[in-house]
């Protein structure tokens, strides 16, 4: 009886097909007048800036880029109790939603500070 041939190892990657390795998400892939048009329905800037947390694309699309404010002043506008405009204070529009909505402590009164304890303190 005679040995039987061994097999040749695979390398990890020849496992994988070519297309999959450098694949991106497919959601990634939407035009950006797609996405806003999605965002559009949010009912709060909060899911706005969860989404921008995501990932390093929806990071670039919807923090770093200038055209996407349009998206949160419309979601902003539509929230209720309406957010007052602060961006006349300074802040852009993702982090005037990071302020608000971002969670983390508030050092001016509290370790537990709310949404309306942020907005009275402004006014």
């Amino acid at each position: 009886m005679g040995r039987a041939a061994k097999r040749q190892r695979k390398n990890e990657t020849e496992s994988v097909p070519a297309d999959t390795e450098t694949a991106t998400p497919l959601i990634t892939r939407l035009p950006f007048e797609l996405v806003a048009e999605i965002l559009l329905y949010s009912k709060s800037p909060a899911d706005i800036l969860s989404l921008s947390r995501t990932c390093k694309h929806f990071c670039a699309t919807l923090v770093q880029n200038p055209v996407a404010t349009f998206i949160w002043k419309r979601v902003r506008s539509q929230t209720t109790p309406p957010v007052p405009d602060l961006t006349k204070l300074g802040f852009s529009e993702p982090q005037l939603a990071n302020f608000i909505y971002g969670g983390g402590k508030c050092t001016v009164r509290s370790p537990s500070c709310l949404y309306s304890t942020r907005i009275h303190f402004f006014f």
